[in-house]
């Protein structure tokens, strides 16, 4: 049956958001007071900081985040919370906890360690390719991100060693492997590498760790890439507003307060399918085949293009009028290779006997930028006018991206497919503005564009009720943080 933790109350996003309202000055410092003693207690052991960040909604930009698109998210209700408490043994000591208690597995505490001379080879600072032969050792994957941040803190210089060890913490609202999905773990990632920094040296300089977070975590699992955004929105998302991130080049635009009267929502479908991360690769590394050809046509056919080498930044026009008919709509990897090296930045080599999609994948990029660009217009449009209209052709963005996403890029699922049909028969008319797959694809989340008001309420629990009966699985709902809701945060003792 569906998670109905989100759908109390008169209204969708009142009812939704009613725990995430501000608190009093005297009620979040007694909020911290007590968070810091359960931490402490699990701990054993003084905690040193805590840091607290949300996990991000993908709301467009999706896979084109990689390839410099403009991405939008938004910060969910679920946040993820890394205490830190100093060790005097040269050694990382990694748990999970839920409400005070160390989570357990099978009867024992589910602690991990990791020496810090893991994370060196001699003197130096291990090479990210050795760093990640010792890790791929490590079956956990929020061990792994915490590990991936406690590196990029190093690696980055934020910090210039990690003393004499650290007890770290991880407090988070999601089981395995729900919490296993990449934008949970980037917020664990995030959220560790701020904590280290903070305890070690009094400082975080959020946008430095997300640079230096995205840097390790490309480096250290090059076969699963995330871009800027999914990096970088724990540490810069504000609730409330959608973060504008063009990840090309890390600029950071100022954030867009979502229109009065609008919200948006993620609804896991309940599936993900197994072959999901490879998909993802496969799909990516297709794009970058395209935008290699591309590199080599573009100076021939469009002399006068202006181009900064990032597959999303090729202009629409140029594509269209002059690169299109130009790429093959498929291309044996052994083809390619005749005149290619293996694409930098693929999660995995070009296979020879392998045929790749190229045209479809690469155009997904090149659109999805200019998607991105006309949601975010019409979203500010909506903001300075009295009708729904903007926010209608918003909708339909979402619309062409989710197709786009599943035709194009070969990303799409029979259960998000038809999350994102149910929603769109209902219409603006029932509150329902746009939806598409968020994310990796293949299963996972949908986002929603609706009315903030109960009939839209009514109609999304109606949509997931058809949903449940058709596929029979069990979806949840991930509400968006209200605005003045918490975001970035961090805790010290007094």
């Amino acid at each position: 049956m569906m998670d109905t933790t989100a759908t109390r109350g008169p209204g969708l996003q009142s009812s939704i958001m009613s725990d995430t309202r501000v608190q009093s000055d005297t009620h979040a410092e007694t909020g911290t007071r007590q968070a810091l003693g359960r931490l402490s207690a699990a701990a054993g052991a003084p905690i040193a900081c805590a840091v607290r960040v949300p996990v991000m909604l993908d709301v467009m930009g999706g896979i084109a985040e990689l390839t410099g698109s403009l991405a939008l998210a938004t910060p969910t209700c679920e946040t993820v919370r890394v205490a830190v408490a100093p060790r005097n043994d040269q050694n990382l000591r990694i748990a999970r906890v839920a409400d005070g208690d160390r989570a357990r597995h099978n009867g024992h505490d589910h602690e991990h360690t990791w020496p810090l001379a893991s994370f060196y080879d001699g003197a130096a600072l291990a090479a990210p390719e050795l760093l990640h032969t010792r890790m791929s050792e490590r079956d956990c994957p929020v061990e792994r991100a915490v590990l991936t941040g406690a590196y990029a803190l190093l690696a980055a210089h934020l910090a210039p060693h990690l003393s004499g060890g650290f007890t770290i913490l991880v407090e988070t609202e999601r089981e395995a492997p729900a919490l296993c999905a990449a934008h949970h773990l980037a917020s664990v990632q995030a959220a560790t590498c701020a904590a280290l920094g903070e305890a070690l040296t009094g400082a975080c300089d959020r946008r430095a760790v997300a640079k230096a977070c995205h840097t390790a975590r490309s480096a250290l699992t090059p076969e699963l890439p995330t871009g800027l955004m999914t990096q970088a929105g724990p540490l810069l998302g504000n609730p409330g507003e959608l973060l504008q991130v063009c990840c090309g080049s890390f600029d950071v635009a100022a954030p867009l307060p979502l229109p009065a009267g609008v919200t948006l929502l993620g609804i896991d479908c309940g599936a993900l399918h197994p072959q999901a991360d490879d998909k993802y690769g496969a799909a990516y590394t297709a794009a970058l085949m395209g935008r290699e050809i591309i590199a080599r046509l573009l100076p021939k056919v469009c002399p006068q293009a202006r181009w900064d080498g990032k597959l999303a930044r090729v202009s629409v026009t140029d594509f269209v009028d002059e690169l299109r008919d130009r790429i093959p709509t498929k291309l044996k990897g052994i083809q390619f290779l005749e005149r290619f090296d293996t694409p930098a930045g693929s999660p995995a080599p070009v296979e020879p006997g392998v045929i790749y999609k190229v045209r479809s994948r690469a155009e997904h990029h090149i659109y999805e930028e200019d998607r991105v660009r006309q949601f975010a217009e019409r979203m500010s449009r909506a903001r300075r006018m009295d009708d729904d209209q903007p926010v209608r052709e918003a909708g339909e963005y979402m619309y062409a991206s989710h197709w786009s996403y599943g035709q194009r890029c070969g990303l799409g699922s029979i259960e998000t497919d038809l999350l994102v049909t149910l929603l769109r028969n209902e219409g603006p008319q029932q509150g329902i503005f746009g939806a598409r797959v968020s994310g990796t694809g293949c299963g996972g989340t949908v986002v929603v564009l609706l009315r903030d008001e109960p009939a839209a309420s009514a109609t999304v629990e109606r949509v997931l009720s058809v949903y449940r009966q058709r596929v029979e699985r069990t979806p949840a709902l991930r509400p968006i943080a209200d605005k003045g809701a918490a975001g970035f945060t961090v805790e010290k003792p007094a």
